[in-house]
C-alpha cells in the first residue's frame, strides 16, 4: 500500500511541478502535451512517467540529448514522501488536498514570485471542507483567520514586508487550522523561512533587499503544523512548564 501511497504523490508532484512552470512561462497548464524545454519535441509516454523516466533515461531528453533539470527528480520525489508522510499520520483526503495544494502555492510563489487567484479559491474550498471535519468552531474559525494575516496586514501596510498574496493564503488557511495551529504554523514559516533566505545569500544569489518568496515557508509551515501541531503545542506547555 506504501508503495501505491508513494507512486500517487510522486504523480502529484509531477502534476504541481507542470502547472507552476507553465503558469511562469505564461503557458496554458490545461491543455496541450508536454515537451521538452530545450527542443520543444512533444514527450511520449516513456517520458512522462515520474522518477522512473528520468533514471531510465539518464537525466536527458531522448530527443535532443539535451540534460533535463534535477527539478523535476527532487519534486517528484518530494511528492512521494509527503505523501508516504501523511498516510503514516493517517491523513484524511481533505488534509491530503490542503497540503498538496499549499505545495502547488509554494512552487508558483517560487518560480515567478506570485500566488494565483485560482490557487487561492481552491485553498479556501479546502480549508472550508477541514474545518468542517475538524469540527472547529465559529470563535477557532474566526481567530484563524485574523489572528496572523492581522499583524502581516499591518506590517503590509507600513513597509511591504510580506507580499499580499501571502497575507490571503495565511487568512484562508486559518479556516481549516483554527488560530492555535494557525500560530504554530506561522512560527514554523518564519523560522524555515529566515533559514532559507540566509543560505540563498550565502549563496550569493540574492541580496537583503531582494524579494523573497514566503509561499515554500508557509508551506512547511503550516503542513506541519496541520499534521504535528498538536504535539508542537504540547511540547512547548510542558517545556514551559
Amino acid at each position: 500500500m506504501r508503495t501505491i501511497v508513494f507512486i500517487l504523490g510522486a504523480c502529484l508532484g509531477s502534476l504541481i511541478n507542470l502547472i507552476s512552470i507553465r503558469y511562469a512561462n505564461g503557458e496554458n497548464f490545461v491543455w496541450g502535451r508536454s515537451h521538452c524545454r530545450n527542443c520543444g519535441t512533444p514527450l511520449g509516454v516513456v517520458d512522462l512517467i515520474p522518477i522512473i523516466s528520468f533514471m531510465m533515461l539518464k537525466g536527458k531528453c531522448r530527443h535532443c540529448g539535451k540534460r533535463i533539470s534535477r527539478r523535476y527528480l527532487l519534486i517528484e520525489l518530494c511528492g512521494g514522501l509527503l505523501s508516504c508522510g501523511m498516510y503514516l499520520k493517517k491523513a484524511s483526503a481533505i488534509e491530503y488536498l490542503f497540503v498538496f495544494t499549499l505545495f502547488l502555492i509554494a512552487l508558483i510563489d517560487f518560480d515567478s514570485l506570485e500566488i494565483p487567484y485560482f490557487t487561492m479559491l481552491i485553498l479556501f474550498f479546502v480549508s472550508v471542507a477541514l474545518a468542517i471535519e475538524r469540527n472547529l468552531n465559529p470563535i477557532e474559525i474566526i481567530g484563524g483567520v485574523v489572528i496572523i494575516s492581522l499583524p502581516m496586514s499591518l506590517i503590509s501596510f507600513i513597509n511591504n514586508g510580506f507580499g499580499w498574496g501571502d497575507v490571503i493564503v495565511v487568512a484562508i488557511s486559518g479556516i481549516g487550522l483554527g488560530y492555535r495551529n494557525s500560530i504554530v504554523a506561522f512560527i514554523v514559516a518564519l523560522l524555515f523561512g529566515s533559514l532559507q533566505s540566509l543560505m540563498i545569500i550565502i549563496k550569493g544569489k540574492l541580496s537583503l533587499k531582494s524579494v523573497m518568496p514566503f509561499g515554500t515557508a508557509l508551506f512547511v509551515g503550516y503542513s506541519l503544523a496541520l499534521i504535528y501541531g498538536q504535539q508542537i503545542i504540547h511540547w512547548y506547555l510542558q517545556l514551559v512548564n
